[in-house]
């Protein structure tokens, strides 16, 4: 008797009632197929781990998470990556179709569908994704040799629209918002180019998209400079569309602007019927990296969630003469996304029925007018993770290069940076550089035993803070033991599997990063404590003395009159002041600057491969930014300045010099009339700032 093929697993997700039933008896009496269902997407992610579908058929448009979120979601999984997944929906235009397949998607089924095509269909389909044959890979080939072409057709009508809009920028009368919608254009086509073998364009966009960044970071205008070099590159970019197989030559940008590898953006929405209230809120959030759109009527905002939802709404819980006409549509469009839409609410009242109201509509936060901008940021930047976490760094130190590489792959497919050192008397250098939160140490190594490498690691005072755990082949309790007691978090035994090596080294990391976290911070700001910023400076001075051509900054800020500040508005007042410096130095500078609390109101800031030129250019910006954020204490509303000094290497070569060189700075930037930024050895050039008369200080 010949052996039946095991049943075939789908799991199907739809919050239509009767398509499910209809589907379900069609696949299970026709088809012969074990199915179960989830009414949402969400509540499909939670049950996949339970059910372990061999397909998942899915519909598109869903409340709570559209078919699309879904599957970015469970590639993230990587137990459930491979699982394939077919969509069912009635939005089957070709444009539709190809962003489909980009996500993934192995087929798209047309809505509505007869059940016996359905059955058809999908054995036809379990049939190319569970016994692959020559035939399966000629059907996937002409698939995308289909959405090639379709790219292929739409690509000079892509080209046309960045032309346009950019001659309407060049031309002059745009807004910010305009370059923002130009940038977009070209980050879209950095990553659909390369996968339509136009790879030239591809890398192109992505320089383009690059040079664009600070602009669009800082809501700025190109300036005369800079759009002849958009303009140049654009002409490079139509090259590489007209011939996928030219070898263009990748432009670096000419004009040094700001550093581009600026820290990630969060988009908020703002509905606001004032148009001052609307224009200054939408000006004092973009001071601190969020990328805001205001908005004064409730159908244009919802013309723009239809097209991108923000990662957090402001709405003001009135519209026009009516009090909760803005709870109201808020309470629609909160049925519509449910926890996809993060909303907050400001209004003109204190009373709890208007707080009621905007809590059943989805509400997040509830402010009472005027708004203090410093808990408005602080609770956006909860609501939006914005609090920047770096990855976890694990320092492999194993003199086998294969198991070295095996154990970096299984670890950085989980999102860890790993480093490889294969030889023990050599990871000072690596753990000042590549600051691990973890080391993963092989016991018998030639150099230098694992246990030796352990216990000197644990006689350096400044590195009792990095979590080490040993691997090796030795079960005997005696080693393991040794092992433990000089200090090591655990003792994994040769070979080790995959997930489980994942398993063990997750919670270590994370109990490392917290207990680093409370040696080296600051508590109230979150920065790098004293300690901490010297022992930086130090390591970025070894490192760019190691690395001849690499320049590096190092600046003091102080901020100004700062005990006048805490003298007229309370100690309270004034930590939420440093706490709004330490929230926008680290919003605006790039993601590898390391920033300190140095003392009281003072901060030091270290720039990596950056000179003077560039650190005074985005310390200025900030400086700007930071003097125009409006502080709130009862009534009263004023604002704070702050002056810097900087210095740079190898101008000044030794660190106590460099050091002092951005004090001194520091110091004749207070002595000038503060709200300066100064740089050592180039006062005479005029690189310094001074602000107007009006602005000087602390303004009431």
């Amino acid at each position: 008797m010949p052996r039946k093929d095991p049943p075939k697993r789908i799991l199907l997700v739809d919050d239509d009632l009767d398509i499910l039933v209809v589907t379900r008896t069609a696949l299970e009496v026709i088809g012969e197929f074990v199915t179960d269902s989830c009414s949402s997407a969400v509540e499909a992610l939670a049950y996949v781990a339970e059910f372990l579908p061999d397909l998942i058929l899915v519909d598109v448009m869903m409340p709570d998470l559209d078919g699309i979120s879904f599957v970015q979601e469970l590639k993230k999984r990587p137990r459930f990556a491979e699982i394939p997944v077919i969509f069912m929906t009635a939005r089957t235009q070709a444009e539709d179709i190809e962003g489909y397949m980009i996500e993934g998607v192995l087929d798209v089924i047309s809505k509505p569908f007869d059940p016996e095509e359905l059955v058809q269909k999908l054995n036809g389909v379990w049939k190319v994704a569970h016994e692959p044959s020559a035939e399966a890979g000629d059907e996937l080939s002409q698939k995308l040799e289909v959405l090639q072409k379709l790219y292929i057709g739409q690509l000079p009508a892509k080209i046309h629209e960045i032309k346009t809009l950019w001659a309407l920028i060049d031309q002059g009368g745009q807004g910010p918002e305009t370059v923002r919608k130009f940038h977009r254009l070209i980050h879209s086509m950095t990553g659909t180019g390369a996968t339509f073998g136009f790879n030239t364009l591809s890398i192109m966009a992505r320089v383009l998209e690059n040079f664009l960044r600070p602009l669009v970071d800082t809501h700025s205008l190109p300036d005369a400079s800079q759009r002849a070099e958009v303009t140049r590159i654009i002409g490079l970019l139509t090259a590489a569309a007209e011939n996928p197989e030219l070898e263009v030559p990748i432009p670096g940008p000419k004009l040094a602007l700001v550093p581009t590898e600026r820290r990630s953006e969060k988009s908020v929405y703002l509905f606001e019927e004032n148009d001052e209230e609307r224009t200054e809120l939408v000006r004092q959030l973009g001071f601190f990296g969020y990328q805001v759109e205001g908005f004064s009527r409730t159908d244009t905002l919802e013309e723009a969630m239809e097209i991108q939802l923000p990662s957090v709404l402001v709405m003001n819980t009135r519209q026009g003469n009516w009090p909760l006409a803005g709870v109201q549509a808020s309470g629609r469009w909160h049925e519509r996304y449910r926890d996809r839409l993060v909303q907050v609410f400001l209004s003109d009242t204190e009373d709890l029925e208007t707080h009621l109201q905007a809590l059943r509509a989805g509400g997040k936060a509830f402010f009472s007018k005027p708004v203090d901008l410093g808990d408005l940021v602080d609770k956006i930047d909860s609501l939006t993770g914005h609090h920047l976490d770096e990855p976890y760094r694990i320092l492999i130190v194993e003199d086998d290069p294969q198991l070295a590489s095996y154990y970096q792959l299984i670890l950085e497919r989980e999102g860890i940076e790993c480093l490889v050192v294969d030889n023990a008397l050599q990871v000072l250098g690596p753990i000042r550089s590549f600051r691990p939160d973890l080391i993963l140490l092989d016991i018998y190594m030639g150099s230098c035993s694992g246990l030796e490498l352990a216990a000197m690691l644990r006689q350096r005072e400044s590195l009792l803070g990095i979590a080490i755990v040993f691997l090796s082949t030795e079960a005997a309790q005696e080693t393991q033991s040794a092992g433990i007691a000089l200090g090591a978090e655990d003792y994994l035994t040769k070979p080790i599997q995959a997930s489980h090596l994942v398993s063990v080294l997750i919670p270590r990391l994370q109990r490392s990063r917290v207990l680093r976290t409370i040696m080296d911070t600051d508590g109230l700001t979150g920065l790098l404590n004293h300690t901490k910023t010297k022992e930086h400076l130090e390591s970025q001075w070894r490192q760019s003395q190691m690395l001849s051509k690499a320049t590096f900054v190092y600046a003091m800020i102080d901020i100004d009159h700062f005990k006048r500040v805490n003298d007229s508005y309370g100690h309270a007042t004034g930590d939420r002041i440093l706490k709004s410096l330490a929230r926008l130095l680290k919003q605006r500078l790039r993601t590898g600057d390391l920033i300190g609390r140095y003392g009281g109101e003072e901060f030091a800031v270290i720039m990596p491969d950056t000179s003077r030129e560039e650190a005074r250019t985005v310390l200025e910006e900030i400086r700007e930014s930071f003097g125009s954020v409006n502080h709130r204490f009862g009534d009263k509303e004023f604002r704070v300045t702050f002056s810097c000094g900087i210095a740079a290497w190898p101008q000044h070569s030794q660190v106590v010099e460099l050091s002092d060189a951005a004090d001194a700075a520091l110091y004749q930037a207070k002595k000038s009339g503060r709200n300066l930024v100064v740089v050592a050895g180039a006062e005479s050039e005029a690189e310094s700032s001074e602000m107007s008369n009006e602005e000087g200080g602390m303004q009431g």
